[in-house]
């Protein structure tokens, strides 16, 4: 019983890496096209604040052609966290943040 649960274990560890992986990966091209298409099957994306729909989509600083990614600290759970993508608003600095497992998993197919 014990090896099972072991072998599961490095299942999901090896799963949960890839993931890490994929999302560390995503370039901002690959976001854009992203955004772009969600945006023709959804609509455009609107700022709350100010109402416009311009958008800016930050880079990582040890690599400008990567996205930037954010972690979001969990309640009662130190040192983990939820890493996201952030985009905000040209006009006003609205931030909005598109969960980098999901937005990966969706750009490479998965």
């Amino acid at each position: 019983m014990d090896q099972e649960v072991n072998k599961q274990n490095v299942g999901n560890q090896s799963r949960s890496e890839e993931r890490m992986q994929d999302a560390l990966s995503i370039t901002r091209h690959e976001f854009a096209k992203f955004f772009e298409d969600f945006e023709s099957r959804c609509g455009e994306l609107v700022c709350p604040m100010c109402r416009t729909s311009m958008w800016l989509v930050p880079s990582r600083e040890d690599n400008p052609e990567l996205m930037a990614i954010l972690t979001l600290p969990l309640p009662l759970s130190s040192g983990r966290g939820m890493w996201v993508y952030p985009v905000f608003c040209k006009e006003c600095g609205y931030l909005s943040n598109f969960a980098s497992n999901h937005v990966a998993a969706k750009i490479r197919g998965k």
